[in-house]
């Protein structure tokens, strides 16, 4: 499976879920209240920047998990001599 990139804006069930508004004109009215910087699609949609949400949301230049070094055999009830191998 190819990993693909975050989205740049956030989706439409993105935005229902921040503003608690399904129609478009309520979405705004919710950004407008809370200060949230947005632009209006061609559709008429707010577009929000992820980025910005995740700075907003405290999301943004967290620490990120690191990477296990090999796969976790663990799951497998391998005993430990064999997962060293």
């Amino acid at each position: 499976m190819i990993a693909t990139a975050p989205e740049k804006y956030l989706l439409k069930a993105e935005l229902r879920a921040l503003t608690d508004c399904a129609r478009a004109a309520g979405q705004m009215a919710w950004l407008d209240a809370n200060g949230w910087p947005y632009a209006i699609s061609a559709h008429g949609w707010p577009k929000v920047a992820r980025a910005y949400h995740d700075q907003r949301m405290g999301l943004a230049g967290g620490a990120v998990a690191p990477t296990p070094a090999g796969p976790d055999w663990s799951t497998y009830g391998l005993p430990k001599a064999a997962q060293a191998a």
